[in-house]
């Protein structure tokens, strides 16, 4: 029953559903790192060096990807809002980019530490 109403509050909402996959994207992510980290490997992003350091911990990743979510949530729900019509038609650009390179760096994270 919960997961039924979970989906229907899920469909009614689309931001929070983009959200809810970027999470997973970001916790695939960080899971894979996390996994580099720990056989030897280290943070090659320089944008992500910034905010979790050179070996990120979980400690350091959530915060941080809890910030991006939260903002292209923020983001995504202004545009879907906005009074451009060109604007509002692209609203989901900003979470779905997120999610593409979260899941394209877990993947590579896979393919440089096995």
């Amino acid at each position: 029953m919960c997961s039924f109403l979970l989906t229907l509050w899920l469909c009614a909402h689309p931001v929070m559903s983009l959200a809810a996959a970027q999470t997973l994207a970001q916790s695939w992510d960080g899971y894979t790192t996390v996994r580099g980290v720990e056989s030897g490997g280290h943070e090659a992003d320089p944008l992500a060096r910034i905010f979790i350091g050179r070996y990120p911990t979980w400690g350091s990743m959530a915060p941080a990807g809890t910030m991006q979510i939260v903002g292209t949530a923020w983001i995504a729900e202004k545009m879907r809002r906005s009074h451009n019509r060109i604007v509002r038609k692209v609203w989901f650009v900003p979470q779905a980019a997120s999610i593409a390179v979260s899941a394209g760096f877990a993947r590579n994270n896979q393919r440089c530490c096995r």
